[in-house]
This record gives structure tokens, C-alpha cells and sequence, in this order.
């Protein structure tokens, strides 16, 4: 086909019009971005931002996980171009309004308070958008899309009313009949988004410097200079957040009757001190690397606590002996420090000095009952000659707890404990009974089980014994796995604990979810045993994570396929697992 001059010259001018438009984008300014915690009130318990939505979809969309599975699953690979549009809309103002705003904008949550009637939990929350945008558009779009939020999560009956706090007007839907209700506001650019008035007047009056700040936390600074700029997610829980967050769980752990009456009461009086005198706060961040992603932790501690337990909690740097008794498919976290015993003491002693004498007394009777009664202790026989470096968690996909494998160098001075362990509450011991299973001796309690495997004695339920011993027995273990040995032994120097997940069928769950909400698939998890979408998962990166001790606190870094991300999928509930990943059933006592 014979192409006319005029079309020649409409295609270079369309050409030199679509390399000047990348051009300037590749060099256009980046618009600055806002610290969050200036809109936030300085009591929140928790702080959660996203400081670019395009960025966070870039990286998404670039993991490993999603480039194996999004095509065999059917995710159109148009979505793997949403972030840059996204960037380009934010740096450029081309396209929809509410595309535009969406693109600039930053959000930001807070957890205000917990509310806790009986069984009946609520969180007060609100969200902050920084839109970066005219305040007469953001209004126009908040007013629209609040209403089809409320209308979608109330119904057709959703009433709204209007009021006006501080010279800010204030709208609310109710659900009739019900306390439920969605409250926004609008302050210049930013939209206030929560489930109570309560918060979004405290946001308002901190939007407007009439109170003060999250900003204004040192702990939060210095937490998020620790985990990096680069994050794409960042939370921070505040020490007073942290005191009252462990005070809720363990509310919720005495109701459990874990603990005697007499030591319930003081539980949540106990955990509140030793937060409140030990932590700076609890730091979180998310960013993407290589094709995956990068969890960090911080459990801040006070500088003098931190220091200490540096000095005192020394890692073992030689291999790790319970890679020897982990099956393949296990879920493994081990702590690998010199002469946990006495490390135990330290830590004891460390938060014993940072609180009061009460509070010390209690924590120290509760520490001795838990002892006693959950893992047969005697304080008048210590049993740390006995004992090596390890301690570490096998858990298995559906078992509720996992099994607990300590490594040992005196078999004879543990079996009473092990014995004392299997009879469970002195009170009322179980009968203890002998066996014997492919060639191993192991002993059970009413529920519990135990044995000496290797160099390890083993704490667990007797199927998790029998799964292990049948592993043993056959030699089928991760120190046989080069690929995964090395994995869990490229660890720093200085690392007291790491951890390895073969997590897979959580990635799979996302990644099926995100194929159901985009229509791709009805949602089937028989879909994930099709060959094509089976292999693709098997070949996204497992979980490995460390842990050290620094100058700010306790540091974790996680790298794994899809991260925290993987909690999104229980949103809508856990699809069910039909991967090969579960062990297979045990058979019979022998």
C-alpha cells in the first residue's frame, strides 16, 4: 500500500510527538512528597502510608511471583503498564481527573483506639489521602465516591446527615438499624476517611495544627531512617500504641485460661510495663528488590536495653544442626545463640531493671508457672549444662502449633523434663506412655509427645513426631537441598535467628484471588493444579528471613515472593489449599 506524503509526514510527527512526550517524562521533575505523619494525631496506636500507589503497582507487577503466574492465569499483561500511566498521569497532570488524582496521591492510616465488648472487637481508624490536587476537585470525587462506597457496603437505605466540626463540614452514612456508619471530610487537598467521628475530628484538628502530630515522635524518625526511604509501605506503632496493643493481646491471652486466675488478672498490668519500659515502638516497611519482596522489622528498643542485649546475645556462626532433622515442605525458625540459658537470664534481668518491683515479681512468677506447667521446668534443676545453641519451630501447613526441636548434649539430664512435659499440669499428670515407631523410641502424653532425634529432643504432637521420624529414618532433610541450605546459611554474621518458608501456596493464593477480582477466573483453586500454573508456582522464591540485634533494636529482614502481601488474600477468606503441600498422613503406631 502506497503511503501519501501527508501520511509520511503525520507518522514522523506523531513519532517525534511520542519520543519528545518520554522524554519529558523521563526527565520531568518528580513532584515532592509530604511526611504523612503530619496529618496524623500524635495518640494514634498505629501508622500505616503508601507513599506512591503507581510505584507500589510498578513493583507488584514486577515480582518474580507475578511474572510466572500472571500469564498462566490469565492476568492481562496490559495491567503490567497501570504503574507507569500511573507515573506518567502524577508527573504530567495527562488524563482523567479522578486517574490524576488517584496517581498524586499519598494515603496514609490510622488506628485511633480498640473498642472490646466481650467477644465484640472494633478498631477506630481513619484514612488520609493527600490528593496534591485543587481542593474544588478533590471535594467533587470524594463526595462522589464516598457515596458509592456507602451505598455498595449499606445498601440502597445508606442515610447521610451533615454537620460541621471546627469550620470543616463533616458528612456521615448510617446503616439503619445498626451503629455502622462511614464519616468524611475534606481539609484543602485532603480527603479524611474513617468509621467514627471521634478520629476524623481528631485528624481534622491535626490537619490543621490545632493539636499535635505523629511527626513529632522521634521513636517514628529514627524507626524510619533505620528501614529505609525507599520503602513504598512504611507502619510505625507508637511505644504508648505498643503498651496498649499488648495490653488488648493480652487481655485476649488470659481469656484463653493459659494462666491461673490469680496471674490473669495482672497479665495485661505485666505486658504494658515491660512494653512501655523497654520499647520505642514497632517499625514496618515493604519495598521491592530483584523480584521480590523486602519486609523490615524494628522492634525499637530503649538505647540502654538495645546495648545490652548486643553485648550479651552472642550468635553461633556455625552451621545449623536441625537443617539435619527438618523435613523438605517444613516451615523453620530457629534461634541460634551461644548458651540460651543464660541468654534467657539476661533478657530476664534486662527488662526486670526497666520496670517496677511489682512488675518484676509478677513476670517472674508468670515466666516459673508457664515453665512449670507448659514445658515441665524446675527451677531447682537447671538443665542448661545440658542443653546446645538451638532452639527451633517446625510447623507444617494445618497443624495448629508447631513442633519444638531443642538441641541437647546430655540426653539422661533432659529425659525427666521431657518426662515432666508429656505428664502436662502437676496437678493432674497424664499417664506417660512408651512406644515405638520405625525403629525409634518415643514417649506420649494425652496430647503430647516427645523424643530424642538426632541431637535434638523433640516437643510436638504425635503425628509431628511420626512425620519427622519417617523423615529421619529416610534421609530426607534441607541440609540435603544445596539450594535451600544456602539459602538459610547465607545469613549475616551477626544474626540470632532465621527463619524459611517453602510458602508457595500463599503466593498462589493471592495470585488466584487477584485473577478472580480482575474476572480472569471464577476464583476455582483447582486451577492451581493445572501443569502449567502447578510448575509456575513451584518456581516462585520461598520465605528467608534473619534477625540481628543493632543500635535502634531488634531488626528483621524478610525476602520472599509476594511478602505481607500475601495477608491481603485473607480478606476474602483463604481459598482451599489443593497443592501438593500438606504432608501426607501418618500411618499407624507400630
Amino acid at each position: 500500500m502506497k503511503i501519501s506524503r501527508r501520511g509520511v509526514i503525520l507518522i514522523i510527527i506523531l513519532a517525534v510527538a511520542v519520543a519528545g512526550a518520554a522524554i519529558a517524562y523521563r526527565y520531568w521533575p518528580q513532584r515532592p512528597k509530604t511526611e504523612m505523619s503530619i496529618y496524623v494525631p500524635a495518640s494514634s496506636m498505629l501508622y500505616l502510608e503508601i507513599t506512591d500507589v503507581p510505584n507500589l503497582l510498578n513493583g507488584f507487577t514486577s515480582t518474580i511471583a507475578w511474572q510466572k503466574l500472571a500469564p498462566v492465569l490469565g492476568i492481562s499483561s496490559q495491567l503490567n503498564y497501570l504503574g507507569n500511566v500511573g507515573s506518567f498521569a502524577a508527573a504530567t497532570g495527562m488524563g482523567s481527573q479522578e486517574a490524576v488524582v488517584l496517581a498524586r496521591s499519598q494515603v496514609a492510616v490510622a488506628l485511633t483506639a480498640i473498642e472490646a465488648n466481650g467477644d465484640e472487637v472494633k478498631p477506630q481508624f481513619a484514612v488520609i489521602v493527600k490528593t496534591h490536587s485543587d481542593k474544588s476537585q478533590v471535594a467533587a470525587i470524594a463526595d462522589r465516591r464516598v457515596a458509592s462506597l456507602a451505598r455498595y457496603a449499606y445498601g440502597p437505605d445508606a442515610q447521610k446527615s451533615s454537620s460541621e466540626y471546627g469550620g470543616v463540614q463533616v458528612a456521615t452514612y448510617t446503616k439503619p438499624g445498626t451503629g455502622r456508619q462511614i464519616v468524611y471530610a475534606v481539609v484543602d487537598d485532603l480527603i479524611l476517611l474513617g468509621n467514627n467521628t471521634t478520629s476524623i475530628y481528631s485528624c481534622i484538628d491535626t490537619a490543621l495544627q490545632r493539636a499535635p502530630s505523629l511527626s513529632e515522635n522521634a521513636d517514628l524518625q529514627k524507626t524510619r531512617q533505620s528501614l529505609g526511604h525507599d520503602a513504598i509501605i512504611f507502619a510505625f506503632v507508637s511505644s504508648s500504641g505498643v503498651s496498649r496493643l499488648t495490653q488488648f493481646g493480652a487481655y485476649v491471652f488470659s481469656q484463653g485460661h493459659i494462666v491461673p486466675e490469680d496471674l490473669s488478672d495482672s497479665v495485661n498490668t505485666i505486658t504494658g510495663d515491660v512494653a512501655s519500659g523497654t520499647l520505642g515502638g514497632i517499625g514496618y516497611s515493604a519495598s521491592f528488590d530483584n523480584g521480590v519482596v523486602v519486609d523490615r522489622y524494628l522492634l525499637a528498643l530503649k538505647p540502654d536495653v538495645s546495648a545490652r542485649l548486643s553485648n550479651q546475645l552472642k550468635p553461633v556462626k556455625s552451621d545449623l544442626q536441625v537443617l539435619k532433622i527438618a523435613p523438605p515442605g517444613v516451615n523453620l525458625t530457629v534461634v541460634n545463640i551461644d548458651q540460651p540459658p543464660q541468654a534467657f537470664e539476661t533478657l530476664m534481668a534486662t527488662v526486670s531493671s526497666h520496670v517496677n518491683v511489682a512488675t518484676s515479681i509478677a513476670l517472674r512468677q508468670l515466666v516459673l508457672f508457664v515453665g512449670n506447667n507448659r514445658f515441665g521446668l524446675n527451677p531447682d534443676q537447671p538443665i542448661g549444662p545440658a542443653l546446645g545453641n538451638e532452639i527451633a519451630l517446625l510447623g507444617w501447613p494445618g497443624d495448629e502449633e508447631p513442633a519444638i526441636a531443642i538441641e541437647v548434649t546430655d540426653q539422661a539430664a533432659i529425659a525427666p523434663v521431657l518426662h515432666r512435659y508429656l505428664q502436662g499440669n502437676p496437678k493432674h499428670p497424664a499417664f506417660v506412655d512408651d512406644q515405638h515407631y520405625n525403629g525409634i523410641e518415643f514417649f506420649t502424653g494425652e496430647d503430647r509427645a516427645g523424643a530424642f532425634l538426632g541431637r535434638f529432643a523433640i516437643l510436638g504432637s504425635k503425628e509431628q513426631l511420626m512425620r519427622l521420624i519417617d523423615a529421619w529414618k529416610a534421609n530426607s532433610n534441607l541440609s540435603n537441598n544445596a539450594v535451600v541450605r544456602n539459602e538459610i546459611q547465607s545469613r549475616p554474621s551477626q544474626a540470632i535467628m532465621e527463619s524459611y518458608e517453602p510458602n508457595q501456596a500463599e503466593t498462589a493464593d493471592l495470585m488466584l484471588k487477584i485473577s478472580s477480582l480482575l474476572r480472569v477466573s471464577d476464583g476455582n483453586p483447582e486451577v492451581l493444579n493445572r501443569p502449567e500454573v502447578h510448575n509456575a508456582v513451584q518456581e516462585t522464591p520461598s520465605l528467608v528471613s534473619y534477625t540481628t540485634i543493632t543500635e535502634p533494636g531488634i531488626y528483621t529482614e524478610t525476602r520472599s515472593a509476594l511478602g505481607r502481601f500475601t495477608l491481603l488474600s485473607t480478606l476474602t477468606g483463604k481459598s482451599e489449599e489443593v497443592l501438593d503441600t500438606k504432608p501426607a498422613a501418618s500411618p499407624q503406631t507400630k
